[in-house]
């Protein structure tokens, strides 16, 4: 069994998303390695459940419905995600109000 590495952050790889990305304004991750997949470290430090997509300049995070959608993240989780190497955009939804997310890239987790 291989041994679990801690999470370490890539230099200046943190964005701060403090507004909703909607379609065609998915943010491009900061500090990933050219090439290549990575871990990203997410923080809501909002009030409120965000929702997480990773993917190509087009991807949408949407709000779960009968039809599914986005990953949801409770209000002051962090969470670690293995992106792949296409995945180097993130989108951000709330139902309400304004979120507040960390998002950083980096090695281990």
């Amino acid at each position: 069994m291989p041994a679990i590495e801690p999470f370490r952050p890539n230099a200046a790889a943190t964005l701060r998303i403090g507004a909703v990305t909607g379609p065609g304004t998915a943010l491009r991750l900061a500090g990933v390695p050219a090439g290549s997949g990575c871990q990203v470290r997410v923080r809501n430090r909002g009030a409120g459940e965000v929702f997480v997509q990773f993917g190509r300049a087009d991807v949408v995070a949407t709000i779960p419905g009968a039809v599914g959608g986005s990953a949801g993240i409770a209000p002051g989780a962090v969470e670690y995600w293995t992106v792949q190497q296409s995945e180097h955009f993130v989108a951000v939804a709330v139902e309400s109000g304004t979120p507040s997310v960390e998002i950083t890239t980096g090695v281990g987790g």
